[in-house]
């Protein structure tokens, strides 16, 4: 209980500097800065206003010098990453090494996952940072435990499920989804293997068909409008790990 206990606190802070991290990433803005700011007036926030949850919900979701209101997405982006620490940590407490890699992994989806949800971005340094990362962790397993099998399952679990976006980009002449989907379906088949992959795939698109024809019955999307595909992408592993 105290593990998860701390897992929740880490899964703020890192959910906190996430979301930092997203917007300066974006914004080009310097990362030397120490100092968060108000996205709207650019004033620097005191330590008071960057505790986890908590300052969000003093502050009532306003600046506290320009009183304009502060996004939701910081909110959601601190909890669900503390939530799904404490899910990692579940199954995951008696293994250290496989605790911190899932973390690791987790906390990169969930930077992708609002990187494509808010800017339509998905950042080649984060997938790439997710693959060398995946990488490193399958070959020490591969390696310890003798499993080269493993290994080349996971490998070529990456290299289908990348070529399989490629012909879908091809096909479709990049009305569909962008290069950045296929760079990431090749970090989700590497670190998900077979049939993990299949499994995350078909998840991915039946929710984002769903969640399309939705849109457009609602009238918030027109037919033929794009929709991010990332966040679709992000939201199958979560569901296989």
């Amino acid at each position: 209980m105290v593990e998860l206990s701390f897992l929740f606190i880490f899964g703020l802070i890192i959910g906190s500097f996430i979301n930092v991290l997203v917007y300066r990433s974006i914004h080009q803005e310097d990362s030397k800065n120490l100092f968060s700011i108000c996205p709207k007036c650019k004033h620097s926030l005191s330590p008071l206003d960057l505790v986890p949850l908590l300052s969000f919900l003093i502050l009532k979701a306003k600046c506290r010098y320009c009183d304009k209101p502060i996004s939701w997405s910081y909110f959601v982006g601190e909890l669900s990453t503390s939530l799904l620490f404490v899910l990692v940590g579940s199954y995951y407490l008696n293994d250290p090494i496989a605790l911190v890699y899932s973390l690791i992994i987790v906390s990169l989806l969930i930077a992708l996952l609002f990187t494509d949800l808010y800017y339509g971005i998905l950042p080649d340094r984060l997938i790439l940072s997710g693959v060398v990362t995946s990488g490193l962790f399958l070959v020490t397993t591969a390696l310890y435990r003798g499993d080269i099998l493993s290994l080349l399952g996971n490998v070529l679990s990456a290299v289908a499920s990348f070529i399989f976006f490629f012909l879908f980009i091809y096909f479709s002449k990049g009305k569909a989804m962008g290069g950045g989907d296929a760079k990431l379906g090749f970090w989700l088949g590497l670190f998900l293997g077979f049939p993990g992959t299949l499994v995350a795939l078909f998840i991915a698109f039946l929710t984002g068909g769903l969640i399309g024809v939705m849109l457009i019955l609602t009238k918030t999307r027109r037919f033929g409008q794009t929709v991010p595909f990332g966040p679709f992408l992000v939201i199958g592993p979560f569901l296989v790990i």
